[in-house]
């Protein structure tokens, strides 16, 4: 089978309206070491002062380090990779995203105590998925279990890395942070869950994985990526990976219904276009800042 892919990176808006710097970042990198449909789609969506910074040295980082890596790179047939990165519970994945920490800490060009970011992963080895996620970016794959485009069905290949769920609060607490929302003026919980130190106002992360916030790593947050797998088969459409830039305003069945019609037609960017212009249009009729969206769209064609 082969893969048509398109992706779109818009830039958002501050209070006055004006364009700031985008702080997403996404790269995809096709036949990897030459080797057919070994393909990575990577995203990361950064935050704080420098968080441009972070996504763009992880995108780059995590990229250069599976394409190089002495051990990867020495393989030729995608079924020994595949047995390779799902060894030991995702170790060689696990220990990438560890060291790319690691090296944003001890870096000095920019910020990364308070900046940080999101990173979907998703390898492509062959007719297997696994994708890897850290942060609120979010990855799925429309299938249809009777070939029908009509007939369309979601399977979530990330889990959102939200503080409130039971695993991630747990670890938070048992670290010294806590959980809440953000009080406002008036000492209204107001916006997402994030993680607090106990009884203070920092660091205010609204998620409990990430890479770089090493103010938040003082209090559970990790870099450790979640993993999911699938298996690709004839029944498998497509695949949508977006930062939390559309999947605030837009939900999977939302994307997906917007996506049939484009699968039809083989027109990947036609879907990035319409799904960063409508999340566009809500994040400017909701809300006083505009977040930066980002889509990536890989058709699957068999």
């Amino acid at each position: 089978f082969n893969i048509i892919w398109g992706g779109k990176s818009q830039a958002g808006k501050n209070s006055k309206g004006n364009i700031k710097i985008n702080q997403d970042a996404f790269k995809v990198c096709e036949n990897v070491n030459n080797i057919k449909n070994f393909n990575i789609f990577i995203l990361c969506d950064g935050h704080g002062n420098d968080g441009h910074y972070v996504s763009q040295f992880v995108t780059k980082h995590i990229i250069t380090t599976i394409s190089y890596h002495p051990i990867i790179s020495s393989l030729k047939e995608p079924e020994d990779i595949y047995k390779l990165i799902i060894d030991n519970n995702y170790k060689i994945i696990k220990d990438i995203f560890s060291e790319t920490d690691n090296y944003l800490s001890h870096q000095t060009q920019f910020d990364t105590n308070t900046s940080g970011t999101t990173c979907v992963l998703i390898l492509q080895i062959g007719n297997k998925i696994i994708c890897a996620n850290s942060g609120d970016s979010r990855a799925i794959l429309v299938y249809s279990p009777d070939n029908n485009n009509n007939n369309t069905q979601i399977f979530p290949l990330s889990l959102d890395s939200k503080p409130d769920l039971p695993s991630e609060e747990k670890r938070i607490i048992n670290c010294g942070g806590e959980v809440h929302k953000r009080k406002n003026r008036k000492g209204n919980y107001v916006g997402p869950m994030r993680v607090f130190a106990k009884g203070k106002n920092y660091p205010g992360l609204a998620m409990s994985r990430s890479l770089g916030d090493f103010k938040s790593k003082e209090y559970g947050v990790i870099n450790e990526p979640s993993f999911v797998e699938h298996i690709l088969d004839e029944h498998c459409k497509y695949m949508v990976i977006c930062s939390d830039g559309v999947w605030d305003f837009m939900d999977n069945e939302k994307v997906m219904k917007i996506g049939n019609k484009y699968f039809i037609n083989d027109n990947p960017d036609g879907f990035c276009q319409e799904i960063v212009g409508n999340a566009s249009y809500w994040w400017e009729k909701e809300e006083v800042v505009i977040d930066d969206i980002t889509a990536i769209i890989v058709f699957f064609k068999f």
